[in-house]
């Protein structure tokens, strides 16, 4: 499991403080699996976290919501339909309050998706 492998790993001191700013909000639920360790609200994923050794030497949080965060967060960076990553080379990059806002953004986002696509599903019920 990549939980393991980044809470023992090079870059455990960034996996652990990177969860505890995570966790540190109520109802937000821990997946783990093969390739990441993923953070879900009641809705869906907020954020994915793992290192990555094979190219940029980096740990890395993946925001599930990243492209809607990208304009308020230009820290962001990918290119991807949907998701945006922050790097963290070392500790002293992790800003604990940005962190913080950017889980609650994806918190409104989450719950904003959801409820859309229940309008959205009511409106073809009629």
């Amino acid at each position: 499991m990549q939980y393991e492998k980044d809470m023992n790993g090079e870059f455990a001191d960034m996996f652990k403080k990177l969860e505890s700013i995570i966790l540190s909000f109520p109802n937000i639920k821990v997946i783990k699996n093969a390739k990441q360790t993923s953070y879900s609200d009641e809705y869906k994923t907020i954020v994915m976290l793992r290192a990555r050794t094979y190219c940029h030497n980096a740990f890395i949080s993946s925001w599930g919501q990243g492209r809607k965060l990208e304009k308020l967060y230009p820290k962001l960076i990918g290119e991807g339909k949907i998701v945006r990553q922050l790097e963290f080379t070392n500790i002293s990059q992790i800003n604990e309050n940005e962190i913080k806002e950017m889980i609650k953004e994806s918190m409104i986002l989450n719950m904003e998706d959801y409820e859309l696509k229940q309008l959205k599903t009511q409106k073809g019920k009629k």
